[in-house]
């Protein structure tokens, strides 16, 4: 395995020397677990250009985050260290969701989608990707297989490595990542295009059209045929959050993202809908 990373990394450097950093992508921000993925394969798909699913090559050292918050690693040296990601159509990348004033910067041409979930649910997802409950008070992450599988994950349920750490539990530090991708959704809302995952599922196709409209670029493919690809693993959408967060960490989501879950238009409260 060490030798085939070794040769793909040689070809990813040869490939680099041949291709020309895109001055007008089309990013997609959001939370794990949001649609992100699938949206931005659609997107791709439907505009017929390439994409990015991800910096796969960031994944094995998970500092990608890290540098940026401790701004180690600016965005102009970031796009030009991965400059074949940077090289596509539509790039699609979470980790980037913090951050994305910075990206709407340097990329003035470019167009931008910020897609948002219900946070009861999108915290749910994520939870059950991680196959960690949701009515714990607090967890140990060293505990969890799947947090030692893909360790990169640690950093969406702790936030000790950020800047402005606030503490808290991991249902605490989750909500807050959510409000921090609302919060950069709000700043820019003025020039960013916005999907909501619920509305996406009720009709894929005419939303990814209409997404296309919207930001006016011109539909070259038909996606009907495609649009019920799994790209990621499915959790289980149909639990019950109540009883699967516990009221008392239902109630926290709801009061840290509460300014978010009323400006997207989603429930309250879980208890009284």
């Amino acid at each position: 395995m060490k030798a085939r990373t070794i040769v793909e990394n040689i070809i990813t450097n040869i490939n680099e020397l041949f291709v020309d950093i895109n001055q007008r992508p089309v990013f997609v921000f959001g939370n794990a677990k949001s649609g992100t993925t699938i949206i931005a394969y659609l997107l791709s798909k439907a505009l017929c250009r390439s994409c990015t699913a991800d910096i796969v090559r960031a994944i094995p050292d998970a500092c990608l985050a890290l540098q940026l918050e401790h701004k180690l690693l600016s965005i102009d040296k970031l796009v030009n260290k991965y400059k074949l990601e940077f090289s596509r159509g539509v790039i699609k990348e979470p980790v980037f969701t913090n951050y994305a004033s910075d990206f709407i910067s340097y990329f003035p041409d470019g167009k931008t989608i910020f897609v948002f979930r219900d946070p009861r649910d999108n915290i749910r997802s994520i939870l059950n990707r991680l196959k960690i409950p949701g009515n714990l008070d607090d967890i140990n992450l060293d505990e969890w297989p799947e947090l030692k599988k893909t360790p990169a994950w640690k950093l969406a349920l702790d936030d000790s490595w950020k800047k402005n750490r606030f503490g808290g539990c991991y249902i605490e530090t989750m909500a807050r990542n959510w409000m921090c991708a609302y919060e950069q959704y709000r700043i820019n809302s003025n020039k960013v295009f916005l999907i909501k995952y619920e509305d996406f599922c009720k009709n894929k196709s005419l939303a990814i059209y209409r997404l296309c409209e919207s930001m006016g670029l011109k539909v070259e493919a038909d996606i009907s045929s495609i649009v019920n690809i799994q790209k990621q693993s499915k959790g289980d959408s149909e639990c019950n959050l109540i009883e699967f967060f516990g009221k008392r960490n239902l109630l926290m989501i709801e009061n840290i993202c509460k300014k978010g879950i009323h400006s997207l238009g989603y429930p309250a409260s879980l208890e009284n809908y």
